[in-house]
């Protein structure tokens, strides 16, 4: 059962659409390259910012080591706790999603 649900997930096919591109991604290891990116992105912003993990955990409600695994692309957050972290952050959506398809 293990082999056939794998198997499922190599071949499940997804689209991710943004205001300006259409992003096609065809396999699980493309949705976890999107995970690290986004991540990235999200602690580059924050660092710069000057921000803790913890100033965002009381500004966001989001505990702290959830966010430590969303920046590390361990977790697939929700567009609500998305938009709370851009509000947090003080940044547009579009700054967060500046992630390229993956090669």
């Amino acid at each position: 059962m293990c082999k056939d649900i794998t198997s499922f997930y190599k071949n499940v096919e997804f689209y991710i659409f943004s205001a300006k591109k259409i992003f096609h991604f065809s396999t699980m290891e493309d949705s976890r390259e999107i995970l690290l990116q986004l991540g990235e992105t999200l602690k580059g912003i924050r660092k710069q910012k000057g921000l803790t993990q913890l100033d965002i955990e009381v500004k966001t409600g989001i505990d702290a080591g959830d966010l430590s695994r969303i920046e590390s692309g361990q977790v697939n957050l929700s567009f609500t706790k998305l938009v709370k972290l851009a509000m947090a952050l003080n940044v547009q959506l579009n700054e967060i999603y500046s992630i390229k398809k993956p090669k």
